[in-house]
């Protein structure tokens, strides 16, 4: 993606967008309220992954791309940091249980390693902490889950890749999100919520796209994307959390509206550079951010003895940013040897 061609406006977002979940989270682990919203980023994800999806691959799957080829690029460029964000947390529950025991074994933390490098929820784990997240080793990743399966069934049924059925199948999705009264999918108790959640979002994406190969190819849309940009960033940081009603309208309108406005704003200069490294980080951050988190609360209490709210924070960004810059250079090397299986259209 280059600054010039609508697309680093889009990876802004994706970028501060992940970083407002490791502020929302960090709030969470220090009972501070902090972005209390965030949350609604992985519908923003989801939304964003439909167009992306249809942007680099609709074509080529059509033409001269297996299946096979496709579900191979995305696993080459999803699971290796998942994985690796897996082995990270697990590694640290196994230290924790060798220094301070607990009800978990080490046959618990390799089963639940296991499964969390397959990408499969896990409901029987006791590595939960009154959470009850399907995975306990790193609770953000429920959303890749989601993000696979869409991405099969987008994929395997090439219907879907229309304009009409993706409408309907976002309607429908929509539907049964509204009835469930939750955007949910990452704790058992609501797990089955992420189905329609995702399909709402991520289809969503797909008529987006459609919708902007409508628009006339000079049309910016710039201060819409400033103004949903800023209305998107104070939602998320509205010192409360929002009802239902609010989240669902934000999913229908503004995040569409945010990514619509994005794809036809260019961002040039150091702006524009800036936004192609903040999404180019963004998903190491996401997925990455927990374990991370987990090493270095943990070595800053074995050493200071006490939590502090300040200087952790101030670590713990320091060590996303630079684990996420590396981890992204070597996903970068990964995604070489697959790139040539997707080509913009």
């Amino acid at each position: 993606m280059k600054t010039h061609d609508g697309r680093a406006a889009l990876d802004l977002v994706r970028g501060i967008a992940a970083l407002l979940i490791v502020v929302y989270h960090y709030g969470r682990w220090f009972a501070i309220p902090l972005a209390l919203n965030s949350s609604l980023a992985v519908d923003l994800f989801f939304c964003l992954s439909g167009y992306v999806m249809m942007t680099a691959y609709s074509c080529r799957l059509t033409s001269d791309m297996s299946r096979v080829e496709f579900f191979s690029a995305r696993l080459i460029r999803l699971m290796p940091l998942a994985i690796l964000g897996t082995l990270m947390s697990a590694s640290y529950a196994a230290s924790l249980l060798y220094m301070k025991g607990g009800s978990a074994s080490l046959q618990d933390i390799a089963t639940s390693a296991l499964v969390g490098a397959l990408n499969l929820p896990n409901f029987f784990s006791n590595l939960n902490r009154g959470d009850d997240q399907v995975f306990p080793l790193n609770g953000p990743q429920y959303s890749l889950f989601f993000e696979m399966v869409v991405n099969i069934a987008w994929a395997y049924w090439s219907w879907t890749r229309k304009c009409i059925p993706a409408i309907l199948l976002s309607i429908l999705c929509f539907c049964f999100v509204i009835n469930l009264g939750v955007l949910g999918g990452d704790t058992s108790t609501n797990f089955l919520a992420g189905f329609p959640r995702v399909g709402a979002s991520f289809f969503y994406g797909v008529v987006l796209f459609h919708v902007e190969r409508r628009l006339d190819r000079s049309m910016s849309l710039r201060p819409v994307f400033l103004v949903s940009g800023l209305i998107s960033f104070l939602l998320f940081c509205f010192p409360f959390a929002l009802p239902f009603k609010i989240e669902i309208a934000w999913v229908a309108v503004g995040s569409p509206v945010l990514i619509l406005s994005g794809s036809r704003t260019n961002l040039s200069g150091r702006l524009g550079q800036l936004a192609l490294y903040l999404g180019k980080i963004s998903y190491p951050v996401y997925i990455l951010h927990y374990p991370v988190f987990c090493w270095v609360n943990g070595a800053f209490q074995s050493v200071a003895g006490r939590q502090d709210f300040v200087l952790e924070a101030l670590l713990l960004m320091i060590a996303i940013l630079l684990t996420s810059h590396l981890a992204a250079k070597v996903q970068d090397r990964s995604w070489r040897f697959s790139k040539s299986k997707a080509l913009p259209c």
